[in-house]
């Protein structure tokens, strides 16, 4: 008697993605690291930009590798919420722009043009469209470091 194994694999688990050591580290200079809770648009965050919620059973002091593991945890969801906006498989810089974006707080809905040149390859476009600003008493600012090294990274 043979025995047959059958493999069902859901898109999800068909494309999983894995964060490179070198969008990890990009993305670590780029946040910084915190031990302890500080705050972002009245928000809590902790480690690596990752943004307490009520399910954070974190304590109010992260060691930098529970803020590694807490990062790479949050690239992978944020990947995920990109994902059903986009065609699968996407390109590992694609997935890398998106995840950047979508970890920073920035969903396609917010960056409708920025998405749609992404998923076109419209390089022309992306430059015109991906800086990033915050408010800060009323006022728009820059993420001018931010800024800068996403361009230096991806649209050079």
């Amino acid at each position: 008697m043979r025995t047959i194994l059958i493999f069902i694999m859901t898109a999800s688990s068909l494309f999983a993605w894995e964060p490179s050591s070198s969008f990890i580290a990009y993305i670590k200079q780029v946040e910084g690291y915190r031990s302890t809770v500080y705050y972002i648009g009245g928000h809590p965050h902790i480690g690596y930009g990752h943004r307490i919620t009520s399910q954070d059973d974190l304590g109010m002091i992260l060691t930098e590798g529970g803020a590694t593991r807490l990062l790479i945890k949050d690239l992978k969801a944020a990947y995920s919420r990109y994902t059903p906006h986009s065609r699968m498989p996407v390109s590992a810089i694609e997935a890398e722009i998106a995840v950047d974006f979508i970890f920073n707080g920035c969903p396609p809905r917010q960056f409708p043009k920025f998405f749609a040149a992404l998923k076109r390859g419209d390089m022309t476009t992306m430059r015109r469209e991906y800086k990033r600003y915050y408010h800060e008493n009323g006022v728009k600012r820059e993420l001018v470091g931010r800024n800068n090294m996403f361009y230096n990274r991806y649209l050079r």
